[in-house]
């Protein structure tokens, strides 16, 4: 429609693991710099790099998965809420 107006945005869930010092919160970051850049996607430690950071980005524990579903359904709530309220406020109709 050339009367349509678009907003969007990118939401990101990840490990809530609290990093108690600087080499820790660093070590994910370096492992992925170390890939790419010196030891390659085919190292012999690429195995184990790539689990460890997998897990710090999307770890497997139920917990962590049911706290991103709950939240991302949340998210979304809120922010259908917010374009009706948006739409009301000027003058659109919901769509069909």
């Amino acid at each position: 429609s050339p009367h349509a107006q678009f907003g969007g945005a990118a939401i990101e869930f990840r490990s809530a693991q609290a990093k108690n010092n600087a080499a820790k919160a660093m070590r994910v970051p370096m492992l992925e710099r170390w890939l790419r850049f010196i030891g390659g996607f085919d190292a012999p430690e690429a195995p184990g790099y790539f689990e460890e950071i997998r897990e710090d980005y999307a770890p497997r524990r139920a917990s962590w998965q049911e706290n991103v579903i709950e939240n991302a359904l949340s998210c979304y709530e809120r922010t259908l809420a917010g374009l009706g309220e948006w739409a009301r406020e000027n003058g659109l109709k919901a769509a069909d």
